[in-house]
């Protein structure tokens, strides 16, 4: 039981992990930033940004990031933990 959760979550990991770093794996073709003053939608790639200059469109208004839940950071840690917790329950000896 333990052997098969941890196998399932490192498969989900695996997932998880290939999605975030692919970007466009399973995302619709929705930019995540709006100017609501051009009435214009950017793609994260579109837009130029630098550590000390926020995000703005073309024209030069600012941009707010898109406020999501990051699920990715979520369901890794998650899984990241379920894993964990199995290779030291195999380690111990009472996963087999």
């Amino acid at each position: 039981m333990i052997i098969s959760a941890t196998l399932g979550a490192a498969l989900i990991l695996l997932v998880v992990v290939a999605e975030a770093c692919s970007g466009f794996l399973w995302h619709d073709d929705v930019a995540p930033f709006h100017c609501s003053t051009c009435d214009l939608h950017f793609a994260r790639f579109e837009l130029p940004a630098s550590p000390r200059r926020p995000r703005c469109c073309p024209q030069g208004h600012r941009l707010d990031p898109p406020r999501s839940f990051a699920w990715t950071v979520a369901l890794s840690t998650a899984c990241l933990t379920v894993v964990g917790a199995g290779l030291a329950q195999i380690a111990a000896g009472r996963g087999v």
